[in-house]
């Protein structure tokens, strides 16, 4: 009988590891300004097209290991003033994709995007994430009334 309760308790182990998954919320447009905006390092939200080869693979052969993916990529679009999505600009783009074991972040070329792009000294950046939330992917006009407020002070 302590055989087979050792056994049982053994392959729950086993069950519960392979069952696990990245669980994620929905990013909020709103609450990754406010994070933005608090944030030591300055950033920028643009709406507009990116442009980039295919990413590099995220294949691998250890799920566990982590693992960071960084190219470049074009962005055409226009910049978040106090005034809205006013401000024409074309920029140049390091884009990181951040993995969790076989979860990695998406950013998607040729698509409506809103970004929070990092401003860094040698110029701009993105992180995404497994869990999204730097780049909204074919906002509707909710979202951009949304972060357009934010702009102006009045984030809900």
């Amino acid at each position: 009988m302590t055989g087979i309760r050792l056994a049982l308790i053994a392959m729950s182990g086993v069950v519960a590891t392979q069952a696990t998954a990245l669980s994620c919320l929905a990013p909020d447009i709103a609450d990754t300004y406010r994070a933005v905006e608090a944030a030591p390092e300055a950033y920028v939200v643009v709406k507009g097209i990116f442009d980039f080869p295919t990413p590099p693979s995220s294949a691998t052969d250890d799920i566990n290991a982590p693992l960071i993916i960084r190219y470049e990529a074009s962005f055409d679009g226009i910049a978040l003033t106090r005034n809205g999505f006013t401000a024409p600009t074309n920029l140049d783009v390091v884009v990181t994709h951040d993995c969790a074991a076989a979860w990695c972040g998406s950013l998607v070329a040729d698509i409506d995007t809103i970004a929070f792009l990092e401003r860094t000294a040698t110029g701009y950046a993105i992180t995404v994430g497994p869990c999204g939330g730097q780049a909204f992917h074919a906002p509707d006009a909710a979202m951009i009334r949304t972060v357009e407020a934010c702009a102006t002070g009045a984030c809900r």
